[in-house]
């Protein structure tokens, strides 16, 4: 998508060149890694999203995507090396992943996460999805916190559901033993992106796992694409509608030529 959004003086685009996903890499290192290279394996597979300072043009966040048609396509999903996703596999539902958003330090992230859900609900309307699903992390070690949060919160589970993820990771924590976090507010402790999808209707696996290799830990968020609410879904439709159409319709292709890896 070319200056989607200029609203808050940032603008969101689709990467089109290997110098784009270059910066992208080079804020994933600095917001991941401290600064080591933190490209992967699935990078090539996806499409990658910047989001820019509308005037000087730096760069406030990237994240990526990847479309899973319905069948064991998602198994090699960023999300199926922490979660059991056998069940999604067989769901006979298509799906978009949504993963490694790296936001800047400094960068106004209300307004990211607009442009975020934005870009992205104009990604899955052109996938056709049924869902859409990731791992929200926050930093640290102890998934404690985090599952307390959630089960202080009442988030949604996503037990029951016929995509739930099942157990996979070693270090985890299932929400339901974690202990409550002290102090007031049902929201405190969560990341502002997470609320924004719980807000929307997603729901949440049962557990929170320790990620090492980043140093976060991070639960498994799903939404499925009926169930946001009507007025909610309208204000989706009319963020998607101010963005450009997006250039490539599969995942990894842009202008008709892979993403460069």
């Amino acid at each position: 998508m070319d200056e989607a959004d200029r609203a808050g003086g940032l603008r969101v685009r689709e990467a089109a060149t290997a110098a784009d996903l270059g910066r992208a890499l080079a804020l994933r290192a600095q917001v991941f890694r401290g600064g080591g290279a933190d490209a992967d394996r699935h990078d090539p597979a996806c499409r990658h999203f910047l989001i820019e300072d509308g005037a000087g043009g730096g760069l406030a966040a990237c994240w990526r995507m990847r479309h899973f048609p319905a069948g064991a396509a998602v198994l090699d999903a960023y999300a199926a090396g922490f979660y059991d996703l056998s069940a999604l596999a067989g769901a006979g539902i298509a799906s978009v992943e949504m993963g490694r958003l790296a936001i800047a330090p400094g960068a106004p992230v209300a307004e990211v996460a607009r442009l975020v859900l934005a870009a992205g609900t104009a990604v899955v309307t052109g996938c056709g999805a049924a869902l859409v699903f990731g791992c929200v992390s926050v930093p640290g070690s102890d998934p404690a916190p985090l599952a307390g949060a959630l089960r202080r919160h009442g988030a949604a589970p996503a037990a029951g559901r016929a995509w739930a993820p099942g157990a996979k990771a070693r270090e985890r924590l299932a929400i339901a033993a974690a202990p409550l976090p002290e102090g007031p507010g049902t929201a405190a402790g969560l990341p502002p992106l997470l609320r924004t999808y719980l807000a929307l209707g997603a729901r949440v696996g049962d557990h929170v796992v320790a990620d090492r290799d980043l140093g976060t830990v991070h639960v498994f968020v799903g939404l499925e694409v009926g169930e946001v609410p009507a007025a909610r879904a309208r204000v989706l439709r009319a963020l998607a509608a101010e963005a450009l159409p997006l250039r490539g319709t599969a995942a990894g292709q842009v202008d008709g030529g892979p993403v460069p890896g």
